[in-house]
């Protein structure tokens, strides 16, 4: 996806027009019969590569949704540095979707953000990632009594990325974000709960020690994870990139099965979680596009929405 320059001094990294919030979005979520889900886009992804997934989502009666998270936003974050950049994003496109607000096809299926970034902005936040989300976006913080909670489906590193926004016992970067509140389901596709990788290590630390397992009472975990193929290996020397992403996750067992990207130990690694194999199944959205199977595929999404459900 290529930058442009829109006006002077705006952002404009996508194929859509940003436009003024309208009014009348408000509420669009109770058309739908399901619950409301915010699907959650994988490190370093676009939220609009998993468009067709919340159209699928749709079509089954969910009032899906997706968080303002263009795949810049992620640069400040590389590196190990602080994740609120994303999570400051995800708690207000949560907290919209909580409260009924449901973008069209218009909008790309986004959550809009309350104001557009400016190219100061996103410097301020690659300089600054621990300061959050500029436009600075206000924590919702402890929201009891919601009467409809959401479901959070997480791809990838998104999953554990979404364990801290659960959380309210500790701080992450001084800020608690309390989405256990609102959230009644979060559903991971293929993520590495289980990683060795040095430049997550810090943020995975924090969330496997902060907030083991399934640590909030009244959410509900499950873990997906694919078995697409095996990591392999040529004349002893020669690793292939499923062996090499598998050794990241879990040292000495890159010759394991998973989707390509997650060894299925690794996808299953969280404590007390409910758990889902998918036969020959891919990670991620790009894998669609040479006509394998993701998570997100038409044929899969049966495989795990009924957890949503429930």
């Amino acid at each position: 996806m290529a930058l442009a320059l829109a006006s002077p001094g705006t952002l404009s990294l996508g194929p859509r027009p940003r436009r003024p919030p309208r009014a009348s979005a408000k509420g669009r979520a109770d058309a739908l019969p399901g619950p409301r889900v915010l699907v959650v886009p994988g490190y370093l992804i676009d939220a609009s590569a998993y468009v067709p997934l919340v159209r699928c989502l749709r079509r089954r009666g969910f009032a899906a949704a997706l968080p303002p998270v263009r795949w810049h936003n992620w640069l400040p974050t590389v590196g190990g540095r602080s994740l609120r950049p994303i999570l400051d994003r995800l708690d207000y496109a949560l907290s919209r979707l909580v409260a009924g607000d449901l973008a069209g096809p218009e909008d790309g299926y986004e959550v809009r953000l309350p104001a557009e970034p400016t190219w100061a902005d996103w410097a301020a936040e690659f300089r600054e990632a621990y300061k959050g989300a500029r436009p600075p976006l206000e924590a919702a913080g402890p929201m009891p009594g919601i009467p409809r909670k959401a479901c959070l489906v997480a791809s990838s590193a998104s999953g554990w990325i979404c364990r801290i926004l659960l959380g309210g016992d500790h701080e992450y970067w001084g800020v608690a974000y309390h989405g256990r509140d609102r959230v009644r389901t979060l559903l991971t596709l293929g993520t590495p709960h289980a990683c060795s990788e040095a430049v997550s290590k810090k943020n995975i630390e924090f969330v496997n020690g902060r907030y083991p397992g399934c640590f909030e009472d009244g959410v509900k975990y499950v873990c997906v994870a694919g078995t697409a193929v095996r990591g392999k290996v040529w004349g002893g020397l020669l690793r292939d990139f499923a062996y090499q992403s598998y050794e990241l996750c879990l040292p000495g067992q890159g010759g394991e099965i998973g989707d390509g990207v997650t060894p299925v130990e690794a996808a299953l690694a969280l404590e007390g979680a409910e758990r889902v194999v998918l036969d020959g199944v891919w990670h991620q959205p790009s894998d669609a596009h040479g006509g394998r199977l993701w998570y997100g595929s038409e044929e899969v999404v049966g495989e795990w929405e009924g957890f949503l459900r429930e």
